[in-house]
């Protein structure tokens, strides 16, 4: 295994998954918030991401098939710029632009020094019914 190889699993191996939750009531959402902020006032460590959306069609709004393909992509390639993301999608810059920035507001996506990287190792999707 190539010493780039062996960086690049332990950087994925850092991060944490990305939890995306549907179809979550606003009380469940602050119950989950407030455990979170128990367990930090114990002083415990803990990593976690989580996405939550009141209902399905808030969440596909976000997570669309083509943001899913630009996800890809970004940790695949991890591309410098969104214009080099772009290019790389063979898509408009400004629909990337835009993509991009949702993404980055929702906690998804990070724009580094380094350029464009994914703030999560996977993304687990639970959809309440």
């Amino acid at each position: 295994m190539t010493k780039a190889l062996k960086q690049k699993q332990a950087v994925r191996q850092a991060k944490p998954a990305l939890k995306i939750r549907a179809n979550v009531s606003l009380c469940e959402a602050l119950d989950d918030f407030g455990a979170a902020w128990k367990r930090a006032e114990r002083g415990e460590v803990f990593d976690e991401a989580v996405l939550s959306f009141v209902d399905w069609e808030q969440m596909v709004r976000l997570m669309t098939p083509k943001r899913m393909e630009l996800i890809r992509a970004v940790r695949r390639t991890r591309p410098k710029s969104i214009a080099d993301l772009a290019r790389g999608l063979k898509r408009d810059y400004k629909g990337v632009h835009a993509d991009v920035g949702d993404l980055t507001k929702s906690g998804v996506l990070q724009m580094t020094d380094q350029g464009l990287v994914m703030t999560c190792a996977a993304i687990e999707v639970r959809i309440m019914l």
